[in-house]
């Protein structure tokens, strides 16, 4: 029996602002399929920024077996050390770490 998995994401912007400070990505390696929501915590072009960088390293990394401790010290040590990042790295870093 075959296995489907359909995908899709809305990302709704306040009100004023023309970007999302959230971000979605997902990539398709193999048989794997490897989804990321990054939340820039905030709006406007840094939100947006962070968020972006952060779903596109993690997912790439995650979808290549990097082990997770050091997709989260490349987190920490490429972007911007704001709160969001840390906030980002430490959801990511327990998510993972109850799925196993």
């Amino acid at each position: 029996m075959a296995l489907c998995l359909e995908t899709g994401y809305t990302s709704l912007n306040k009100t004023s602002e023309e970007l999302c400070g959230d971000r979605v990505e997902c990539t398709v390696c193999g048989d794997y399929t490897t989804l990321v929501l990054a939340d820039g915590l905030g709006s406007g072009v840094k939100a947006n920024i962070l968020s972006t960088l952060t779903s596109k390293i993690l997912c790439t990394m995650v979808s290549n077996d990097v082990d997770i401790e050091d997709c989260v010290e490349t987190i920490l040590l490429c972007l911007l050390q704001t709160k969001g990042v840390l906030l980002y790295a430490d959801v990511f870093l327990r998510l993972h770490t109850r799925l196993n």
